[in-house]
C-alpha cells in the first residue's frame, strides 16, 4: 500500500467516495476517521498563502485542516498556520499512532 513514483493509493471511504491518496499514512488516518465516525474531506481546498504560493492541506474536518507528513511539516503548512488557518500537523509514524489511538 505504498505510493511510489508519484502513484497514489486508492481508498474507498465509508460514504462510498474513492480517494487517491499520496501516502499510506494518509490512508491510515482516513481509516481511523471512518472507524470513529468523523466526517472528513480529502484535499478539498486550495489556500492562497501570503507569499503567493498555493497550499493544499490533506484533510478538512469541520473548520480545521489536518496535514499528515512522514517526518516533518512542510513550510507551506507552517506558513498557512502563520496566515491564520487552523492546521493540525501530524508528523511521523509515532505522532500518527498517537492521533489514531486518541479517540478510539
Amino acid at each position: 500500500m505504498k505510493a511510489q513514483g508519484g502513484k497514489r493509493i486508492e481508498y474507498l471511504d465509508v460514504r462510498g467516495r474513492l480517494h487517491r491518496m499520496r501516502s499510506s499514512y494518509e490512508v491510515r488516518y482516513a481509516e481511523h476517521l471512518d472507524r470513529t465516525g468523523v466526517e472528513w474531506d480529502y484535499e478539498p481546498d486550495r489556500l492562497l498563502l501570503s507569499d503567493g504560493r498555493v497550499y493544499v492541506p490533506d484533510f478538512r474536518i469541520g473548520r480545521r485542516y489536518v496535514e499528515i507528513k512522514g517526518w516533518r511539516a512542510p513550510d507551506k503548512a507552517l506558513l498557512a498556520r502563520a496566515d491564520g488557518h487552523y492546521i493540525e500537523i501530524i508528523s511521523g509514524l509515532k505522532a500518527l499512532s498517537v492521533a489514531c489511538a486518541s479517540t478510539e
